[in-house]
């Protein structure tokens, strides 16, 4: 609906269509992140599908008509190349995967529906968006609460492992990577909203970190700890001036010596004594070798998605190489590599458009997904969520551009305006 069909119409229906499509954007924050928990079951798992299908075609269908995607369609394009290439990978050499090809409709049907809807109203959509996925945090914290032990026990039927104690998101190492996302967005309504980090922001960074105390994930709690230092200095009104290109920098340095020259030996103390992991970092060290190993057959284009039993085979692990870069580089390549490198740096290297605090949050973000690439698989469902962040930070700062030639205040960038209560 155009803004000048929304003056028109009466106030009190103009709020409750709006009220109608916030909860539509919190149903379609739940539907694309579905629990793995749920999806066991056929039937959860058929209602899951049909509907992201209907809400990724209508999705797309609106943001072709809509008159802001100008604003976003490099970036929206980057993001389906990065799917499609994947793809082509993928026919090249196992053929049409066509689990590929429905994460990567699903990726730019999400990313389509924030694209429009925050182009109107940026902090209803944030608002929208981070309740959807707090509602999952807290279920999924309940049953890492109430079932320790784990829900249900995941069993490999490849590689004859036990398995292993899963919860309402999955496995928890998956949980952190829609932990990320909801704590920075709760920090970006939180400073729209206020103009500071509220309390409730904290609450979820402490509940979070408990979270993966009580998992000991230690590669979610390192992100996690990261994020609780800086919205803490944030909170306590001391700047945060790490920018989101230097913690991505400071990452692929850092894969390169743990896997190129071995430089996990002097971390000895941290890995062993403080993490509790085997030197070989659960195995990873190994993965890694073979991997690289694996990617030198094909570094242009890489080798698409595979069989579980193929890349188990290949690599000793049945879905990832467990480092992103490395990911990256085996899903497509070099190829691949400069399609993602553009789409980051669309979203965080945009000069000082931001508020510096804001800016702060947002950088927060990206340095715990950068601890995340190190030691972490490739997820194909969750990864939509790096990617939605990655949209709403583009948006961000694109918005503030265009405001800050027009010499706007702040209030006037983002829409900021005092309406019935959203929790």
């Amino acid at each position: 609906m155009s803004s000048r069909v929304e003056r028109q119409l009466p106030y009190a229906h103009l709020e409750r269509r709006r009220s109608m499509e916030f909860w539509l954007l919190t149903l379609a924050a739940v539907a694309f992140f579905p629990s793995n928990y749920l999806l066991r079951s056929p039937a959860w798992h058929n209602a899951y599908d049909y509907v992201r299908d209907v809400a990724t075609i209508v999705g797309v269908a609106f943001w072709l008509t809509h008159r802001g995607r100008q604003r976003t369609t490099l970036w929206m394009l980057l993001l389906a190349l990065f799917y499609l290439e994947v793809e082509l990978a993928s026919m090249a050499n196992e053929g049409l995967n066509m689990s590929m090809l429905r994460s990567g409709a699903y990726a730019f049907g999400f990313c389509a529906i924030l694209d429009c809807y925050s182009e109107r109203d940026m902090l209803r959509t944030v608002k929208a968006v981070r309740r959807g996925l707090e509602v999952l945090f807290w279920i999924n914290l309940a049953s890492i609460i109430l079932k320790p032990e784990g829900l249900y026990f995941d069993v490999s039927e490849i590689n004859g492992k036990a398995g292993y104690a899963a919860y309402f998101l999955g496995h928890r190492n998956n949980s952190i990577e829609l932990y990320i996302p909801m704590v920075c967005l709760a920090g970006v309504e939180s400073y729209l909203q206020r103009g500071r980090l509220n309390w409730r922001t904290m609450v979820l960074c402490v509940a979070a970190l408990t979270s993966n105390v009580i998992t000991w994930s230690a590669n979610a709690l390192l992100c996690m700890l990261l994020i609780s230092l800086c919205f803490l200095l944030i909170y306590l009104g001391r700047g945060v001036s790490v920018r989101a290109t230097t913690y991505a920098l400071a990452s692929l340095l850092a894969s390169v010596g743990l896997i190129q020259f071995h430089i996990i030996d002097a971390f000895e103390w941290l890995i062993t004594d403080v993490l509790h992991k085997s030197m070989t970092m659960s195995g990873r060290t190994l993965i890694w070798e073979r991997s690289v190993a694996q990617i030198r057959t094909s570094p242009i284009y890489g080798l698409g998605i595979e069989s579980p039993a193929t890349k188990f085979l290949k690599i000793g692990m049945l879905n990832s190489c467990h480092n992103y870069f490395l990911d990256i580089l085996y899903y497509g390549g070099f190829v691949l590599l400069g399609i993602v490198t553009p789409l980051f740096l669309l979203s965080f290297r945009g000069g000082n458009n931001l508020d510096p605090t804001l800016e702060s949050i947002v950088s927060a973000g990206a340095g715990a997904y950068a601890i995340l690439w190190l030691a972490t698989p490739i997820h194909r469902g969750t990864i939509q969520l790096m990617f939605a962040f990655w949209l709403f930070v583009y948006k961000l700062r694109k918005r503030a551009r265009v405001e800050e030639s027009e010499g706007c205040t702040a209030a006037g960038i983002y829409e900021i305006k005092e309406v019935h209560r959203i929790w």
